[in-house]
């Protein structure tokens, strides 16, 4: 494990896995969460496939 990983779970109290499922819940997307964790959204990808997670999106309709 990295040591910004480390540094972030640190802060947050919380495992990496947590921390970046709350962050996509609430931004919904990886710009918005590399730039809250201070890094860039190819290394957000990276420890999203290193930690075992996976995006799942759902399209809604609009209303009229």
């Amino acid at each position: 494990m990295s040591s910004k990983i480390k540094s972030i779970e640190q802060e947050k109290g919380k495992s990496i896995q947590d921390i970046l499922i709350e962050l996509y819940e609430t931004h919904g997307n990886l710009y918005a969460i590399a730039d809250e964790l201070g890094t860039s959204q190819g290394t957000i990808s990276l420890w999203i496939m290193k930690h075992g997670l996976e995006f799942k999106t759902t399209l809604v309709k609009k209303s009229a």
